[in-house]
């Protein structure tokens, strides 16, 4: 039975909601004394972490002194478990409910084989009418080989409250156990930012590890609050880049086919729309969108070939 607990919560930069994310957990119910929240602080310079031990004493903070990454960032959280039973992730954008663990746990307790419990995780804000917007139901694979939220945007009308098996888990919240972390992990730190719960999802299932929704466990998130709240060149070429290389290291010839013929599709439409057709209309062309494109490519293989290229 999974008694001791230990969260991570990665933080760069999130003074704005860190304190809510740290706040809710401290209210989870759980054992007293079982659960250790620990926040991993990727080199914040906006005032995060100021005055910690005076705010939180019963949360252990681990400065890293500059941005790892995510997975290098949460790895730094998961090391020197001794007798941690199981290990949850809760981004700093989002928040969980008083009653969010034990249902996670009883999934896990539940079925020895079951390597991550994911819960229901709504967006923080709801749709025009009022109601509750579903973030992740577990991650699923696309037909098109594209790893996807499963529910995303969809308004939540009950069509994901029953618990079920699902594909992989969703690295915004997640509880996982220790045994399957072990076996598995760590995360892929050459990946820094997206995709690392996708790859770990799919090393597991090789292994023959499987992964449970339990929506009775609820989270809310404020979807890329912990970046800014916009998609940038960055982030857009981590995406790119990083789903080339989980579906080609885990998909087989035909994944690795389908990816890399979208790839090389969307380069193809981007020559067609950004630079081409300005040009027929004797306008400015936009080579950055295809040039971002062409250099996620190019830094996916050479991750697949062992290299390590700098961020763009």
């Amino acid at each position: 039975m999974i008694t001791r607990v230990r969260v991570v919560v990665l933080c760069w930069n999130n003074q704005d909601v860190l304190p809510r994310c740290v706040e809710h957990l401290l209210a989870t119910q759980w054992p007293v004394g079982e659960l250790e929240i620990v926040v991993v602080d990727n080199g914040s310079q906006d005032g995060s972490v100021d005055h910690w031990t005076e705010r939180y004493p019963d949360v252990r903070l681990i400065p890293t002194g500059r941005n790892l990454g995510f997975a290098a960032g949460v790895n730094t959280g998961l090391r020197d478990l001794g007798e941690v039973e199981a290990m949850a992730l809760v981004n700093s954008d989002a928040f969980v409910d008083p009653g969010w663990l034990s249902p996670l746990a009883e999934a896990l307790n539940a079925d020895s084989a079951i390597g991550a419990a994911s819960p229901k995780i709504l967006f923080t804000t709801p749709d025009p009418d009022g109601l509750a917007r579903i973030n992740n139901a577990g991650n699923e694979i696309g037909s098109t080989w594209e790893p996807r939220d499963r529910g995303y945007g969809e308004t939540d009308c009950g069509q994901y409250d029953q618990a079920e098996d699902i594909w992989g888990w969703c690295g915004a919240a997640v509880l996982l156990r220790r045994r399957y972390f072990d076996e598995i992990g760590p995360f892929d730190e050459g990946l820094f930012m997206y995709c690392e719960d996708v790859d770990l999802s799919w090393r597991g299932r090789h292994a023959g590890w499987r992964y449970r929704y339990v929506p009775t466990s609820v989270v809310h998130h404020q979807h890329r609050g912990s970046s800014g709240g916009k998609r940038t060149p960055l982030l857009d070429h981590l995406n790119r880049r990083n789903r080339l290389v989980v579906v080609s290291r885990h998909g087989g010839a035909r994944g690795r086919a389908v990816a890399w013929s979208r790839a090389l599709g969307g380069i193809g439409a981007g020559i067609g729309k950004d630079i081409l057709r300005p040009l027929l209309r004797r306008h400015q062309p936009e080579v950055a969108g295809v040039r971002r494109r062409v250099r996620a490519m190019i830094d996916a293989a050479r991750i697949l070939g062992g290299g390590h290229p700098p961020l763009p």
